[in-house]
């Protein structure tokens, strides 16, 4: 088992299967990152895609990735408003993808902890393959930027810019 990566995201490797994990203590209450986090609205404008969602245990969600369409879709695992969220990460193989990103079944976990006016937030993805953790490392980095921007009002920073700066961080060169 091996980690890699910047202090604030981490890559833990166990063979061919990783675990990413992200902590941050996101300055806005734990009210307002848990809408950021579940409205597909407010995703749509931080994530740069699309979601859908049924907001219950059991229920399906589907996020389409940009800015090159991946289709994500799952089963929502665990619904603990505002304090966790926990679903599947599923896509199929895409040709497109080939180099990098086969089907994938993952599950993604966001936990919110309140912290006076401020949330510690932490985001892990159980599952992917080493290959899709390399990229999928910076990608969650870049958004998380960008949930933070969000939140504060902010310009958002650009994600291709953000991703491309961080893929050395994970391993890509």
């Amino acid at each position: 088992m091996t980690a890699t990566g910047d202090p604030r995201g981490e890559v833990i490797i166990d063979g061919d299967r990783t675990t990413i994990t992200f902590r941050r203590r996101i300055r806005h209450r734990i009210e307002h990152v848990w809408e950021a986090i579940t409205n597909p609205d407010d995703l749509a404008q931080w994530m740069l895609g699309s979601a859908e969602g049924d907001a219950r245990v059991g229920g399906q969600i589907r996020f389409v990735s940009s800015p090159t369409p991946i289709v994500w879709t799952g089963t929502i695992l665990a619904w603990d408003p505002p304090r966790l969220y926990e679903h599947e990460l599923n896509n199929e193989a895409d040709p497109r993808w080939d180099a990098h990103l086969g089907a994938e079944r993952a599950v993604a976990r966001w936990e919110l902890v309140e912290d006076g006016d401020a949330t510690l937030l932490t985001v892990s993805f159980r599952g992917f393959t080493v290959g899709t953790a390399r990229g999928f490392a910076p990608g969650t980095e870049a958004y998380l930027e960008r949930l933070d921007a969000f939140l504060a009002h902010t310009p958002l920073p650009d994600w291709q810019a953000r991703f491309e700066a961080l893929m050395p961080l994970y391993g890509w060169r």
